[in-house]
């Protein structure tokens, strides 16, 4: 597993193949097949690998506490290891890995009243811009630099000065306080959909101790 996240530190998720990671490790790919009967198994085990030393914060006073250290928990799990986000899921995939983390966000919004439709609806926007924004925000930083902007020369007057305002020395500071803005605005959506769209009351587990979400 070490040899094929190193691999996809380096390379994409594409590019992490039997032969790929044999020639690595300098053994035969049947070989590997001992272990990992198909590719599929062979990424679900990397990443298993790769979100094992992620550890979701433990259930909190209420739901907008909990989903905010989720959410600073698993961008800083990506920033120690960038790799981890290649391995959300390939080829309409999703590994097991990566559901575990995601089960957390689901009882929490169930824990508040929703249900069906507004479930699924509202759940899957949540993630999708939480995961967004960090995957964005990994890469984006290089693409804000003055640098990045060689190819402005072919723009007029007018449309250079605009870019120019929106780029500067961006520092790890100025990424912090993107992210937390990303994330303040998230959850107030997300409170303001809860308040119109609650079901009736429900039992709420709160208050009923819940595993840590470090996965296995």
């Amino acid at each position: 597993m070490e040899a094929a996240l190193a691999q996809l530190s380096k390379d994409s998720l594409d590019k992490v193949t039997f032969a790929s990671v044999a020639g690595t490790l300098g053994v035969t790919k049947m070989s590997l097949y001992t272990y990992f009967p198909q590719r599929d198994a062979l990424l679900e085990a990397m990443t298993d690998r790769a979100f094992s030393q992620l550890d979701l914060p433990a259930v909190g006073a209420g739901w907008r506490a909990y989903l905010e250290s989720w959410l600073w928990a698993v961008v800083r799990h990506f920033e120690r290891y960038p790799e981890v986000s290649k391995t959300i899921g390939w080829n309409g995939r999703v590994p097991a890995a990566w559901m575990r983390v995601s089960v957390p966000v689901i009882d929490t919004l169930r824990e508040e009243g929703l249900a069906g439709d507004d479930l699924v609806l509202i759940g899957n926007w949540f993630m999708s811009s939480a995961i967004g924004l960090m995957i964005t925000e990994t890469m984006a930083v290089s693409y804000r630099q003055p640098s990045s902007l060689a190819a402005a020369s072919r723009l007029d007057p007018r449309e250079q000065e605009t870019l120019r305002l929106m780029h500067h020395e961006w520092t790890d500071a100025d990424r912090e306080r993107l992210l937390a803005l990303g994330f303040t605005k998230l959850l107030d959506s997300l409170g303001e959909l809860l308040s119109l769209r609650r079901g009736p009351a429900v039992k709420t587990r709160r208050s009923e101790p819940r595993a840590s979400g470090r996965t296995r």
